[in-house]
């Protein structure tokens, strides 16, 4: 009998001798923490004015791309899985957007005279948000020429390689100028 009582004494000597070890290094794991500086604030994004300088680079090469006839250039602005919404439908995709880009340029629609006004411009992180309006003369090759403004909302998405492109776009045609 007191074989078995000296027994458990060790184990229950074990155990909270166990315990004493557990917490001593949760104790200590604890105080160290304490002492590790905090980590550094993530890199700022970049500035609404750079961005801005960017986007309006892009769009300037939207406007020439459809001045220009280019519908493989003017995709090129929107990223891969680009979104292009009108009254006419909706386009999913540079090579949906190029091809109706050439087929508008294939029936003969030409543009003059262009401008571009930004009304209001967000930015958050890898994401900006653009909306205004553009203008332009636009002439088909079977009807006379016609003075265009489009109203339009672009979401621009910063591809990893740091350009900015279209992800979705939403344009309607408002008033005449």
């Amino acid at each position: 009998m007191a074989l078995a009582s000296h027994r458990i004494n060790i184990r229950r000597q074990f155990v909270i001798g166990s315990r004493r070890a557990v917490v001593a290094i949760v104790l200590s794991a604890a105080a160290a923490c304490g002492k590790v500086p905090a980590p550094a604030p993530p890199p700022p994004g970049p500035s609404t004015a750079s961005v801005r300088a960017a986007v309006d680079s892009q769009l300037a090469k939207l406007i020439a791309a459809y001045r220009n006839r280019d519908g493989s250039a003017f995709a090129a602005i929107y990223t891969t899985d680009g979104i292009s919404s009108s009254p006419r439908g909706t386009l999913t995709g540079r090579p949906a957007i190029e091809a109706a880009m050439q087929k508008a340029f294939a029936d003969g629609v030409t543009i003059s005279g262009d401008s571009a006004i930004t009304e209001d411009f967000v930015v958050a992180g890898d994401r900006a948000v653009q909306s205004g309006h553009l203008t332009w003369t636009q002439s088909v090759q079977s009807g006379k020429p016609a003075n265009i403004r489009l109203d339009f909302v672009f979401s621009w998405h910063r591809d990893a390689d740091g350009t900015w492109r279209i992800q979705r776009d939403l344009a309607f045609p408002t008033t005449r100028p």
